[in-house]
């Protein structure tokens, strides 16, 4: 890719994939734009062209005017409180339906609502207050209110135990209504008001009606009793998230409140977001870096775990670059500041875990689907329950108490709750594990990845590229010419001639030729540093050649090799166990060279001599059954990044590209960690299945057991609350994995 080329990846919505077809094609049409490609199915339109931003979006606009760039539209994110889970989804499901609205997600687990409209902030909140009332928007910290209820609880559920063992001890009937009463007046008050809104299957308003139909028919202890039990649940399962948030969060916990900033010979305490490019902040032992940056002065030991995910820690000192996150364990350090915090390291990755919520696996997807339809096809069964046994002579007190075991374990708190709460929690082991992964689609499609395309600089190989060989093919030293060209472009290979023959020389007017090199003006004629097929030079050589010629043919050549990274022939084995299929290596190296690099590997396929723009119908002529992935160094690869099922960058923490492009990062360049990867997204995906499995099959159960008489009240409470409560706790075995 040339370096006055670019590579830039929009959200984008589009009618219909005929009309993205027809926006990529009149792209790929303008004389400066290299690749285009329009992923209908994601939402994704990746260009590598020359043109600015705006005029890629112009022009897309000319082609189909109906085309919405969802990063125009504003982005709110909220803290919320709200009741359960299913009054989540209800809230998520209504602002989809609005038309200003394009994209809303609600994660009960993160208490995290996602909204992406044209709409103003202060709109979302009335129109999401519009529809649950009871919905709090936290600024910050929760409210006292919160707090004082939660505090509360418990002593309700107490002093409610303690009235209905004394009435039970005492043969009282009527008293146990005040214990019914302290047990679950919100209840009863929030399911009254939902009746005016017309919300008739929410869980307050079954609660209602299941306990209030058993103290009809007499059974006062048994009512008393289920909304005990009920509310016992409802506080163990807050807790239990509550937990798994305070987990994750503090696995996050990756920026310090405060650094020390150092200007004029005077230090400052101040918070990382009022510290600029360019300033000095001083790190003590024990204390975590708030910034990245250089380090200027001072020797340490950086613990880097939390980034990286490795435990061995990196030294650093002067003129060493150190990333945001790392804690300073030993000396103290002087770092120059080279990112602001929006730009920082722990900034990306928190926004990366935060926002994940927004890219639901299909599994989600499923759930919410079928919650719609279960809670009102139950409480019908319910109603056909109560009142058809008893046309055939059945007891209608009997058959009622059968149909409201049916609308207490109707709700489906335990699949809407756990199932997103598996994948939010599996997020936090990747990112423990030094891997940032973008959502739970990410996740899914990672468990079931068959087919894996490879970059080879910087992926396969360390990207340490040095002069091995140098041979002139006329009187003139080819190096100082080569050097002076290759000053001006950042490709590994080029920095390896500049650090191995520095040049006094200038080159004027240097274009990059896209595919080939470079060309420039040194001493009034006109040089290129090229690959040998811009001179038609079939050479013998191992390694990648680089060519100095002018208009009048090649002056020499230079052999410039890299190396294999330790161990990857074993990682490659990995992934073929985790279930990938076909392993391929897409590169411009010539055959010969690629083959000699990599004769070790057990590739099933290597597609050589490939230009950049070639790279993506190369991977898409590789392509198997199932899902495709492919793996390359963030930078230069954006479009090919989006393309695949699953993009992931090496080592591209770095580039604002490979963050918008990829669909998970690898924060260290280690490859193994797709290994890893694969592994955390597999058991994430057992335990999703377990939880599914576990609630569906217990609330089945409990609902033939209530139609067939053979269960009571308090076996529908353990249907609804307590399978609730071990999911959660099932789902939280997702973010321990990393630590095994």
């Amino acid at each position: 890719m040339s370096s006055a080329e670019r590579s830039y990846v929009f959200r984008a919505r589009i009618d219909c994939a005929e009309c993205a077809r027809k926006v990529e094609e009149y792209l790929e049409r303008q004389s400066n734009v290299e690749k285009a490609i329009f992923d209908f199915s994601r939402g994704r339109l990746a260009v590598t062209t020359r043109l600015s931003r705006k005029e890629i979006m112009r022009l897309a606009r000319e082609a189909e005017d109906e085309i919405v760039f969802l990063d125009e539209e504003k982005s709110y994110t909220f803290n919320v409180e709200i009741d359960c889970a299913e009054c989540a989804r209800k809230v998520e499901a209504a602002l989809l339906e609005d038309e200003a609205v394009s994209n809303a997600s609600f994660d009960y687990a993160q208490g995290r609502l996602s909204v992406t409209t044209s709409l103003s902030e202060a709109e979302i909140r009335q129109r999401c207050l519009d529809i649950e009332e009871d919905m709090k928007f936290l600024e910050g910290e929760r409210t006292e209110k919160k707090k004082r209820e939660l505090d509360l609880r418990p002593y309700r559920i107490i002093l409610a135990i303690v009235i209905m063992v004394l009435c039970s001890h005492f043969s009282l009937d009527y008293p146990v209504l005040l214990a019914y009463l302290i047990a679950g007046y919100d209840v009863l008050f929030r399911a009254v008001r939902n009746i005016g809104k017309g919300k008739l299957f929410d869980e307050n308003f079954l609660m209602g009606v299941a306990t209030i139909g058993a103290i009809a028919l007499s059974q006062y202890m048994e009512a008393a009793a289920v909304m005990v039990f009920y509310q016992v649940g409802e506080y163990f399962q807050d807790r239990a998230v509550r937990r798994s948030r305070g987990n994750i969060a503090k696995l996050m916990d990756l920026s310090p409140e405060h650094c020390t900033l150092y200007r004029d010979g005077r230090t400052f305490i101040v918070g990382p977001e009022e510290v600029a490019v360019g300033d000095t902040i001083i790190v003590k032992a024990g204390e975590r870096i708030a910034l990245d940056g250089v380090v200027t002065k001072g020797e340490s030991y950086l613990d880097t775990s939390a980034i990286t995910g490795e435990s061995v820690k990196r030294r650093a000192a002067k003129g060493v670059e150190v990333l945001s996150g790392s804690v300073n364990t030993t000396g103290v350090l002087e770092i120059e500041v080279t990112k602001s915090y929006e730009n920082s390291t722990t900034r990306k990755i928190l926004d990366m875990v935060e926002n994940s919520s927004e890219r639901k696996a299909d599994t989600e997807k499923f759930i919410t689907r079928f919650a719609r339809y279960y809670t009102p096809v139950v409480c019908l069964m319910a109603l056909l329950l109560a009142l058809i046994p008893p046309l055939f002579g059945f007891s209608f007190a009997d058959s009622l108490y059968r149909a409201l075991m049916l609308l207490v374990v109707s709700c489906p708190c335990a699949l809407v709750l756990s199932v997103p709460l598996s994948y939010f929690a599996s997020i936090g082991a990747f990112a423990r594990a030094g891997v940032l992964v973008k959502g739970a689609e990410s996740i899914q499609k990672t468990a079931r990845l068959r087919m894996l395309a490879f970059d080879k600089t910087g992926t396969l190989t360390r990207g340490c590229f040095s002069v091995q060989k140098v041979v002139n093919l006329s009187d003139i030293d080819i190096l100082p010419y080569l050097s002076a060209l290759e000053k001006n472009s950042d490709h590994p290979i080029a920095r390896a001639i500049c650090e191995y023959s520095e040049s006094r020389l200038s080159a004027e007017d240097a274009v990059e030729i896209p595919g080939f090199g470079i060309k420039g003006v040194i001493d009034g004629r006109t040089y290129y540093a090229v690959k040998p097929d811009f001179f038609h030079l079939k050479l013998n050589e191992t390694g990648t050649v680089a060519v100095l010629g002018t208009d009048d043919g090649a002056l020499g050549y230079a052999v410039i090799s890299d190396e294999l990274k330790s161990g990857i022939g074993n990682t490659l084995s990995d992934l073929r166990r985790e279930g990938v299929q076909k392993l391929v290596m897409l590169t411009g190296d010539s055959r010969k060279a690629a083959l000699e690099m990599t004769s070790s590997l057990s590739l099933d396929s290597l597609v050589p001599d490939l230009l950049p723009d070639e790279k993506v119908e190369a991977f898409e002529r590789e392509r198997v059954d199932g899902i495709s992935g492919f793996v390359g160094d963030g930078i230069n690869d954006a479009v090919l990044l989006s393309r695949a099922d699953v993009g992931i960058a090496m080592g591209g923490i770095g580039s604002d590209a490979a963050i918008e492009a990829a669909d998970m990062v690898i924060m260290n360049d280690d490859i193994e960690r797709i290994v890893t990867a694969m592994r955390i997204s597999k058991r994430t995906e057992r335990i999703v299945r377990e939880n599914i499995f576990l609630a569906l099959s217990i609330k089945i159960a409990v609902i033939i057991l209530a139609a067939l008489g053979l269960a009571n009240m308090w076996l529908a409470i353990f249907g609804d609350v307590g399978v609730t409560v071990l999911c959660v706790i099932n789902a939280m075995r997702c973010l321990s994995h990393a630590e095994r």
